[in-house]
């Protein structure tokens, strides 16, 4: 169980919170082609020559480029990588957005570590990275 899901479980949270913050999350990280491109990885028009055939083969944006010969594995690693590195963390949002103080987000990560909820098998992130 995720953090989000945990604090929706044990009633800190509706569920509305944390799909606005988890929205905001995702609208915050730069697309795949914006970031290969200023990392000037692939040209402007090679990026829309992938989009072009990504609609017909119905393939991810760093798949199309390396089908094409336009990025490496090595490339789009990179950019995963930037990409991974733009996500702030739930926890750091639903306090910016008012929704827990950070003092609550506090108590609750340490009784999320501290009490795995039921589900617990599944791989949940560090502290730092709920935080950060």
């Amino acid at each position: 169980m995720l953090f989000g899901q945990y604090l929706i479980y044990v009633g800190v949270l509706k569920a509305e919170d944390v799909l606005a913050a988890l929205d905001e999350q995702e609208a915050r990280i730069d697309k795949f082609g914006k970031i290969a491109v200023r990392m000037r990885l692939i040209t402007p028009a090679r990026l829309l020559a992938v989009l072009d055939d990504q609609i017909v083969h119905r393939r991810r944006v760093g798949e199309t480029a390396i089908a094409l010969g336009y990025l490496t594995e090595e490339d789009v690693r990179k950019v995963l990588l930037d990409q991974k590195q733009q996500r702030r963390p739930i926890g750091a949002l639903l306090v910016d957005r008012g929704a827990l103080t950070e003092a609550q987000l506090r108590k609750h990560l340490a009784d999320y570590f501290a009490n795995p909820p039921p589900d617990s098998a599944v791989d949940r992130p560090t502290p730092t990275q709920v935080v950060r």
